[in-house]
């Protein structure tokens, strides 16, 4: 939350110190999910009578009015010299457009529990495999130094820091799939469907399933590195976290790009380690970690 605030707004809204709008839009988050999770197998045509239905609402107008005042305030703020993704939208469609609003919105709920799941997931494993963590770390070394900053050039070289974050969201997807309606009637695994249908992927089980992945339940991000024994011969479709076509994520590239920015400068100062019990995963209409994630972090001296 904290990251989309300072990209998309230039502004803080005080979610890594616990206080303000910050600690607020988290919460309301959290409420709103475990109410959509109820009420998304209710039809539709006895929602508007339910009071969990009526509730997500007021949640949604609160978060609605919160994210709205943030936005105003950016944009009554912009000059010439600001180079956030709102400045960018309101140069592009005008001031009296409601596009930066609805996009700059969406941003900022968007990535709440879905990246910060992720990268809990993504620094558990890190942590649990050290390994292959050192081979990042040799990686982030060898490209931008022990203490150097990230680069577009540089990243583009840093293919095996892209790969861990591959393996890891194949593991512990973010969703764990995703829903269509059919257009056209069609036959699924020798099954009628009719057009009009609501069709679930169950993208979790494809990702995980040994005739896709061998050794599923190992972090192996040799699967997706070109020219290595272990590289995958899976179908591109066994593992699609961030869905497909025109319905795949909005917030796909900038969550990437946290992903890489938030792994590659705690592995530069920190060498991670774990000794809890396994952690799995826990699904309240997004995935997240079934228990607490005691990471140690250990401050590193020399790049090796």
């Amino acid at each position: 939350m904290e990251a989309i605030g300072c990209v998309f707004l230039s502004t803080r809204l005080g979610a890594l110190k616990d206080i303000g709008d910050g600690k607020r839009l988290i919460a309301l988050t959290e409420e709103t999910f475990a109410l959509i999770q109820k009420l998304g197998i209710i039809s539709t045509s006895i929602l508007p009578y339910l009071p969990d239905y009526k509730k997500a609402v007021q949640l949604q107008a609160e978060i609605f009015d919160i994210c709205k005042k943030h936005v105003d305030k950016a944009k009554e703020e912009l000059t010439d010299e600001d180079d956030s993704v709102l400045a960018k939208l309101v140069g592009k469609c005008g001031k009296d457009s409601a596009i930066p609003i609805i996009m700059s919105i969406d941003a900022l709920m968007a990535g709440i529990d879905t990246t910060g799941c992720t990268a809990t997931f993504l620094l558990y494993h890190l942590a649990k495999n050290p390994e292959k963590q050192e081979k990042l770390y040799q990686e982030i070394c060898e490209v931008i130094g022990p203490k150097g900053s990230m680069s577009e050039q540089a990243l583009g070289k840093m293919k095996y820091t892209k790969a861990c974050q591959t393996e890891s969201q194949r593991m512990m997807p973010a969703g764990l799939g995703t829903s269509r309606k059919t257009d056209v009637d069609m036959v699924l695994s020798g099954y009628h469907i009719p057009a009009g249908t609501q069709v679930v992927r169950i993208g979790q089980g494809m990702s995980n399933d040994s005739s896709n992945f061998p050794e599923p339940q190992q972090f192996l991000p040799e699967r997706w590195l070109r020219g290595c024994p272990e590289r995958t011969n899976a179908h591109s479709f066994a593992n699609i976290p961030w869905g497909h076509g025109a319905r795949a994520c909005i917030g796909r590239r900038f969550a990437q790009l946290e992903l890489y920015m938030l792994m590659v400068k705690v592995i530069q100062r920190f060498k991670l380690e774990y000794e809890g019990p396994e952690v799995g995963v826990f699904t309240k209409f997004v995935n997240q970690p079934d228990k607490a994630v005691d990471i140690k972090f250990i401050e590193r001296q020399k790049c090796s």
